[in-house]
């Protein structure tokens, strides 16, 4: 607005037209004082002050006449825009969300001819890609303070599912025959929900046996990876037996068996507590048998014979 007088330097023949004198000679208009500018640049008025004189120098003063107009060019693009954010973690369900539009960035690299306070306004928004690799472009228009636009501008915001499914550890048991059977039975223990719908890749693995760890591993579609782990034995051999030997002849069924629990000997593939039990069937001809169990339940009979 404070040019707005520049524009239109002082007209005398416009401003004399509508005098006349009585003696019906020409009249000229003089500018007797300095254009005043008012209004904004949205409407803005200039007053011309002017006397009128005719051939005699008779003067008509305090006269005026006056401009009008207003700032009517549309912000333009003058620097660099805004180029978007990256990296932002969501589904893309959520991508308007978690990357939303910003009208305080939408207009950086935009200026107005009059050099006044220019705005975003959000006109669309688009979301493109997969959970993945998601993009939401955002249209946008510029507008300067007398709302003249300039439509049809754009950024766009990129992000991706990072969040790895979350595990809720159970309890498996204490011992399995098989590396299979534990494998099994961890992955049947755990459950796993992820931030973002779609299929989670379950896989187990294992690390030793007598003192097994497995790993349960759970994989979303975009790669994010959690795991729980698990302490088993995998065990599905019976103790040793070494046999000894016991006498023809006991007197009663407990000192038969003492004697072929001490005649026995026994190790395990697994360091751990081995149960060691007996039991008599007979008596002239006597079957003791002493048993060994380990820790997982696995058996091995020794079978004596004696007399009591």
């Amino acid at each position: 607005m404070a040019t707005a007088g520049g524009l239109f330097a002082f007209d005398a023949v416009a401003a004399a037209g509508g005098y006349t004198d009585n003696c019906l000679g020409s009249v000229t208009a003089v500018e007797t004082g300095t254009e005043v500018v008012t209004g904004t640049d949205c409407a803005w008025i200039v007053t011309y002050t002017f006397s009128v004189q005719d051939a005699c120098g008779n003067i008509l003063p305090g006269q005026t006449y006056t401009h009008t107009g207003s700032d009517q060019t549309a912000p333009t693009l003058t620097g660099v825009p805004f180029a978007g954010t990256t990296g932002t973690n969501a589904c893309m369900a959520n991508a308007a969300t978690a990357a939303p539009f910003i009208g305080a960035s939408a207009i950086l690299g935009y200026t107005d001819n009059c050099l006044g306070v220019v705005t975003a306004t959000l006109t669309g928004t688009a979301v493109t890609g997969t959970d993945c690799s998601w993009t939401v472009t955002y249209t946008f228009t510029i507008l300067d303070e007398c709302l003249n636009s300039f439509p049809g501008q754009t950024y766009a915001n990129t992000g991706s599912d990072l969040t790895a499914p979350v595990i809720t550890t159970g309890t498996i048991a204490s011992c399995y025959p098989t590396v299979a059977e534990a494998e099994a039975a961890a992955l049947l223990a755990t459950t796993e929900i992820d931030d973002c719908p779609g299929v989670i890749t379950e896989t187990a693995s294992t690390v030793g046996t007598c003192s097994a760890v497995v790993t349960v591993t759970e994989t979303d579609g975009c790669g994010n990876v959690s795991s729980t782990t698990y302490t088993t034995r995998i065990d599905n051999t019976a103790p040793v037996i070494t046999t000894g030997t016991i006498a023809s002849c006991y007197p009663t069924v407990a000192e038969a068996e003492a004697a072929a629990l001490l005649a026995t000997t026994e190790i395990d593939d697994c360091p751990g507590v081995i149960t060691e039990t007996a039991s008599t069937v007979g008596t002239c001809s006597a079957v003791v048998t002493v048993t060994e169990t380990d820790g997982c339940g696995n058996v091995l009979d020794d079978i004596r014979y004696t007399d009591r």
